[in-house]
C-alpha cells in the first residue's frame, strides 16, 4: 500500500544502524533479534490482551527493540501498556506512548473520512462494507490507540458502484488494476485505488471467476444493513471478518506480522458470543483453508490467548510443515517470508512465493485431482492476468498448472524447510 499514514515515521536514507532506522525489510541492516528479544516482542500481545505488566530484556538495545516492535505493528499495544503504567518508564515507554497517541489522532482522521464515505453510500443507496483498518480498530480492539493502519479498505457490490461512489466523493482514482499490466492484475484482481482527504482508499468488488480464496469469499459477501447508530462504519459480521483476516494475512502476506495474530485474538475476545465457529470451519473447508486457520489459531493459543478456539489441523498434508515454518515466531520476526520488498532481487523472490501460494498454502487433497479449487483459482488468475480467451488457452493454462506449478510448489515447500527441523515442523 502507498504510505499515506502521517502517524508512521518517515523512512531514512543511506546506511542503517540501530540508531538510524530504515523501515523496509530488504534495506534494513539491523541485527536479528536474539531469542529472548523475540520472546519479549511476542509477549507484548498477551500483556496487552490481559492487561499485565511487560518488561524488556535486561540490557536490550532500546532503539533496536522498538524498531522490531513497531515494524510488527505492536507499537500501539505497547503504548497502551505504557499509558496504563504496565511497563517501566524510560525511552521505550515514551516511544510507545508517542505511537499510541498518534494512532488515536490517526483513527479520528479516519473516522471523519469514513463518515463522509458512508454518508455518500447511503445517499446513493450503494451497499458497502468497511474491512480491516479503522473498523477493525473499533470492532476488535475498542481502543483507537492500539491498531495502526495505512489505508481504508472497502467492499462494493460492483465495479460500477465503486466508481459511482468515488465520483460522488470527488476522489481521485490512482489505479484500476484491471487496466494495468499482468503482474498487477495477478497481485490485485478487481481492485480500485483512490485518494481522498490524504487517505488511500482500496475498493474490492466481485468480478467473475474467483482468483483466490479471499476473492472467492468477497464474491459471496451479502452486505447487511449498516447500523443507523453508527455513522462512520459499515462493520462486517465478525465471523465473516475473522475468515477474511486469516485469508488476508496468509494468502497475501504469508503471516509476516505479529499484529495480524493479535487482530484475531482481539476480535475473538470482544466478539466471541456473536461468532459462529462452526461456520468458520465450514467456510475454511470450502476454501481449502483449514490449515491456514488452524496454524493461525495454534499460534494465538500458544502465544497470545490459551482460550482462543482450537480449529482443526491436517498434519498429514504435505505443506503442513511449511505452514508451521511460516508461522514460527522467529521466522516472522526475521521477515523471512515478508512480501513487502522493493529491490529487484527480493521482488523476484516475492513474485515466486506469490505464484506458488496456490498450492503452498491451500489444503491439498489426499490425491491430486484436476479441477480442485486451488487449481481453478490459479487458472483463473493466469487467464485474467494475461487476458487469455478460448478453450485452448484454458486447456494450456491447466496443463502448465498441473505439470509445472504443482510440482514446483512441492519442491519449494521442501527447500523452504530446514533439513535439521524435527518431524513436527517449526523452527
Amino acid at each position: 500500500m502507498t504510505l499515506l499514514n502521517t502517524s508512521a515515521p518517515a523512512p531514512s536514507c543511506g546506511k542503517s544502524t540501530a540508531r538510524e532506522i530504515v523501515r523496509d525489510w530488504e534495506t534494513s541492516h539491523l541485527r536479528p533479534l536474539r531469542r529472548i528479544e523475540i520472546d519479549a516482542v511476542v509477549a507484548v500481545m498477551p500483556s496487552w490482551l490481559y492487561r499485565r505488566e511487560w518488561h524488556s530484556p535486561e540490557g536490550a538495545d532500546v532503539r533496536l527493540l522498538w524498531e522490531y516492535i513497531d515494524r510488527q505493528g505492536l507499537g500501539g499495544a505497547l503504548g497502551a501498556l505504557a499509558v496504563a503504567n504496565l511497563m517501566p518508564p524510560g525511552e521505550l515507554s515514551e516511544l510507545a506512548k508517542s505511537r499510541y497517541f498518534s494512532n488515536m489522532v490517526h483513527y479520528e482522521r479516519a473516522r471523519k473520512t469514513c463518515r463522509k464515505i458512508l454518508a455518500a453510500a447511503r445517499y446513493f443507496d450503494l451497499p458497502i462494507v468497511n474491512l480491516k483498518g479503522p473498523v477493525l480498530a473499533q470492532q476488535a480492539f475498542g481502543d483507537p490507540g492500539v491498531r495502526a493502519f495505512s489505508d481504508l479498505d472497502l467492499w462494493a457490490r460492483s465495479r460500477g458502484d465503486a466508481f459511482k461512489l468515488l465520483g460522488a466523493l470527488e476522489a481521485r482514482v490512482t489505479e484500476d488494476s484491471d487496466l494495468r499490466g499482468p503482474v498487477r492484475r495477478l497481485r490485485a484482481p478487481a481492485r480500485i485505488l483512490a485518494t481522498l482527504d490524504g487517505w488511500e482508499i482500496e475498493i474490492r468488488y466481485p468480478a467473475g471467476e474467483a482468483t483466490d480464496p479471499m476473492v472467492d469469499l468477497l464474491n459471496r459477501l451479502e452486505p447487511a444493513s449498516s447500523s443507523p447508530e453508527d455513522d462512520c462504519f459499515a462493520a462486517p459480521d465478525p465471523t465473516w471478518h475473522l475468515v477474511l483476516l486469516v485469508l488476508h494475512m496468509s494468502w497475501y502476506h504469508y503471516y509476516s506480522r505479529f499484529i495480524w495474530f493479535l487482530d484475531l485474538a482481539a476480535l475473538v475476545s470482544r466478539c466471541r458470543l456473536q461468532m459462529d465457529f462452526e461456520r468458520i470451519i465450514r467456510e475454511s473447508r470450502r476454501l481449502h483453508a483449514t490449515n491456514l486457520i488452524g496454524v493461525a489459531s495454534r499460534f494465538c493459543r500458544e502465544n497470545i490467548d490459551p482460550s482462543f478456539p482450537n480449529f482443526p489441523l491436517d498434519q498429514a498434508a504435505w505443506n503442513y510443515r511449511f505452514l508451521r515454518r511460516v508461522t514460527d515466531s522467529g521466522t516472522i520476526a526475521r521477515g523471512r517470508f515478508s512480501l513487502h520488498q522493493r529491490t529487484v532481487g527480493r521482488m523476484s523472490y516475492v513474485l515466486w512465493y506469490r505464484i506458488m501460494r496456490y498450492f503452498l498454502l491451500s489444503d491439498p487433497p489426499l490425491k491430486y485431482h484436476p479441477g480442485f479449487p486451488p487449481e481453478r483459482w490459479m487458472i483463473a488468475t493466469i487467464i485474467r492476468s494475461f487476458r487469455l480467451t478460448g478453450s485452448l488457452m484454458r486447456f494450456m493454462a491447466r496443463a502448465i498448472v498441473i505439470l509445472v506449478f504443482y510440482p514446483l510448489a512441492r519442491l519449494t515447500a521442501w527447500i523452504s524447510i530446514p533439513r535439521t527441523e524435527g518431524p513436527g515442523g517449526g523452527s
